[in-house]
């Protein structure tokens, strides 16, 4: 089955919203791919509260298929409310423990059969569309059986959580973040490319190595939710793993000069 149509799908699935201290905006593109791989959330947390009011936005970029992206789209929000440390208010600890749930729950059999389910109705859908293709993605290829059908499927994750004044960006991968404040950008985010010194320095010592900018000459990014092909040493933390799921977090004030804030995957700024 072809990765891409012949002409792109240029439907749009669109959301705003907005309450007394903010207006959002979402918007989804599926482009070539013959499947839409990327997903993303936004919500309003705190809808009744009058103060301090909480909001969640994210993007999981997906590749080598939409599973992965479509289980953290559905799960992401509900486990980050579940933990202990967001209620505390420990919002850097609870976007890190939320990252590492996702992959947790990937490995369970009630998670497997939901990303089984994906991969079924994705590839019903994409037959419909080319009905003389005897091509059959198989989501098991070049992975060990134990990882199942997000052993080589992932997506990087770039989310922010908005509380009160404050701003964190918790981010794996190389989708974006930036700030806009007094008309100039504020990086909320860096990409993760194997090639990038620290990044490099844990794959090798993982055992991997880093070819065409690449995790083992395949994977585009070093850190990443699923593609748990890369994180099968049972020896090592989840940080120390060739590809991590840990995201990088940086927290900033929100003042009179910042304007908003965009998030988007990494084809959006090419």
């Amino acid at each position: 089955m072809s990765v891409f149509l012949d002409k792109p799908s240029t439907d749009k699935k669109v959301k705003d919203g907005e309450n007394e201290f903010y207006k959002y905006g979402q918007s989804e593109m599926q482009g070539w791919r013959s499947s839409m791989e990327d997903s993303s959330i936004a919500e309003i947390l705190d809808k009744d509260k009058e103060d301090n009011s909480r909001f969640i936005f994210g993007v999981f970029d997906g590749h080598g298929g939409n599973q992965v992206a479509e289980f953290v789209r559905e799960h992401f929000v509900k486990e980050l409310l579940k933990q202990d440390s967001f209620e505390s208010e420990d919002y850097v600890q609870a976007l890190e423990e939320t990252f590492k749930k996702m992959d947790e729950l990937m490995q369970t059999k009630k998670g497997e059969k939901e990303l089984k389910k994906t991969v079924e109705d994705t590839e019903e859908k994409e037959a419909k569309q080319e009905e003389d293709s005897k091509e059959k993605f198989d989501p098991f290829e070049g992975a060990e059986a134990n990882e199942g059908y997000a052993g080589l499927c992932g997506c990087t994750a770039n989310v922010v959580l908005i509380v009160g004044s404050t701003i964190y960006c918790a981010n794996a991968g190389d989708s974006r973040c930036v700030i806009s404040r007094a008309g100039k950008p504020v990086k909320m985010s860096i990409d993760h490319k194997p090639s990038n010194p620290d990044e490099e320095k844990r794959i090798k010592e993982a055992g991997g190595h880093v070819f065409w900018d690449r995790v083992n000459g395949m994977l585009n990014v070093s850190r990443a939710l699923g593609d748990l092909t890369y994180k099968n040493e049972s020896s090592l933390d989840d940080d120390q793993q060739q590809v991590t799921c840990v995201p990088g977090v940086k927290t900033e004030k929100i003042d009179d000069d910042t304007e908003f804030i965009l998030i988007a995957c990494d084809g959006v700024w090419d």
